[in-house]
């Protein structure tokens, strides 16, 4: 699975709507589906599938199918975003528990030993951007390595990243 890295801020007019439309797109791609609506709020019994997304189209109340569990569908209301950049970032986050079954854990430095995740987990440090991936949990605690990113050639790196997660943008 493949991480792209995303610095948000200043990130320009441009920038944000090709943002969206990466996202639309991996939605689409992941999911399959097509939005579900319904003159009403879906309910355990609306069939779906995880990340599928249902709008009640009496109130324009938009809901995402979170868990299809034995008891029946799970559902939570979307919520509308400050702006445009916090529904992407919402939308992202959706995805990623979706793919991963893991959210993306952030804080404002880069994670430790001391810093609590899973395997397969992603943190991002909000103050720079970096993303982190979590590739083994021990007595000592978290492995954590950089994520790089970027269009260069993944043989090219440097001593200091020798060992580090690699993405080709």
């Amino acid at each position: 699975m493949a991480y792209g890295s995303v610095n948000t801020s200043g990130a320009s007019g441009r920038e944000t709507k090709a943002l969206q439309k990466r996202v639309e797109n991996l939605e689409k791609s992941m999911e399959g589906l097509e939005k579900r609506s319904g003159w009403g709020d879906p309910t355990a019994q609306t069939e779906a599938q995880v990340g599928q997304v249902y709008v009640n189209t009496a109130t324009g109340k938009e809901f995402v199918c979170t868990a299809v569990t034995e008891e029946g569908t799970a559902w939570e209301e979307r919520q509308k975003a400050a702006s445009t950049l916090d529904a992407v970032q919402t939308r992202v986050e959706r995805l990623e528990k979706a793919l991963t079954g893991k959210e993306t854990l952030t804080g404002g430095t880069d994670p430790t030993a001391q810093t609590q995740g899973q395997v397969g987990q992603a943190y991002l440090n909000t103050t720079t951007g970096k993303e982190f991936l979590c590739t083994a949990v021990t007595e000592e605690g978290a492995v954590w390595q950089e994520k790089l990113t970027g269009g260069t050639d993944p043989t090219a790196q440097t001593a200091a990243q020798v060992g580090q997660v690699y993405i080709n943008t």
